[in-house]
């Protein structure tokens, strides 16, 4: 598994840490892949290291927390599943726990 996350605040920081609890929980072995800010705004990005790891073979899905335009087309053709999770990060819930993950295919 390969997990993303575009990290340029707080909460998107509880948002990834959430997401790698819920690979863990799941007993998923990811690798980790974070940028600070835009892919695009970067010679090199963890962004640009993933896609090449994904046409290389090397994972079964890529799961985010943020939602990607064009990545669950992209993956597909490399036979990648796409999991886009929504931690649910109100203090009523405890953590861990999660209102939606959304599969691609």
């Amino acid at each position: 598994m390969a997990l993303y996350g575009l990290v340029r605040s707080q909460r998107e920081r509880l948002l990834f840490e959430l997401s790698q609890v819920f690979c863990w929980d799941c007993g998923w072995a990811v690798t980790v892949y974070e940028d600070r800010q835009s892919p695009r705004d970067l010679p090199t990005s963890a962004w640009g290291a993933m896609l090449a790891d994904v046409a290389a073979r090397q994972y079964y899905a890529v799961v985010m927390f943020q939602s990607a335009p064009g990545l669950d087309e992209y993956c597909k053709q490399y036979d990648t599943h796409v999991a886009v999770i929504s931690p649910d990060t109100s203090s009523h819930v405890p953590a861990g726990g999660w209102r939606r993950v959304k599969v691609g295919r």
